[in-house]
């Protein structure tokens, strides 16, 4: 598993193992060895609250607060999240899709870095809502969206919302829930929002 697949998992320090496999873009069923196999390599163990519960160790934590990649530009950072916003907008006009982006959030380093500096990612939290259609409808969009997953993929509704987060999701870019945004009670700035009801979205930079 990619360590940069695996610093996004570990910033939680604990999870769920549906969480884990969400995060982690792998089948439930087989979230379970993997997080056997990265507690024998020492990065997490078992929670004792819960069978279904992990939490990472020393080695884990100092994984989650490196750096991985390079730093970037302040001016690439920029346009990265023009990126990942055209990525949500493309998301929300495609009618393949049974999750829309309604909101996101850039928080981090690139808010407060001057434009000729440098900042080690862009940080983004997202979230996600259902398409609204009638029950014959959602239940054929189901079905075909579905038939994209790897096998083995379940439950369903994490595929459907990992459809969405891989294609936000680009290089030197950290996409976080917005759940977990909210817990770090983290300064943030809205860049993108979507209005069900209407089909219109807002697009509002902090530069």
């Amino acid at each position: 598993m990619r360590p940069a697949v695996l610093k996004r998992v570990f910033r939680r320090g604990e999870f769920h193992v549906e969480t884990f496999a969400k995060e982690a873009g792998v089948p439930l069923s087989e979230a379970p060895a993997k997080l056997r196999a990265l507690a024998r390599l020492g990065w997490v163990e078992r929670n004792p609250k819960s069978a279904q519960w992990w939490r990472i160790t020393a080695m884990g934590a100092r994984l989650a607060g490196s750096t991985l990649l390079p730093p970037i530009s302040v001016v690439r950072g920029r346009d990265l999240t023009q990126q990942v916003i055209d990525a949500a907008e493309a998301v929300n006009q495609d009618p393949s899709f049974t999750h829309l982006v309604s909101r996101l959030v850039l928080f981090g380093s690139l808010l407060t870095a001057p434009v000729d500096g440098k900042i080690g990612d862009v940080d983004i939290a997202f979230e996600l809502v259902r398409r609204e259609l009638d029950d014959d409808r959602d239940d054929a969009l189901r079905t075909a969206e579905l038939s994209f997953a790897p096998p083995g993929f379940w439950p369903y509704y994490f595929w459907a919302e990992q459809r969405v987060v891989r294609k936000l999701r680009k290089r030197s870019v950290s996409l976080h829930t917005i759940d977990d945004f909210d817990a770090i009670k983290a300064s943030g700035f809205t860049i993108y929002s979507w209005d069900r009801e209407s089909g219109r979205s807002e697009t509002t930079l902090p530069w």
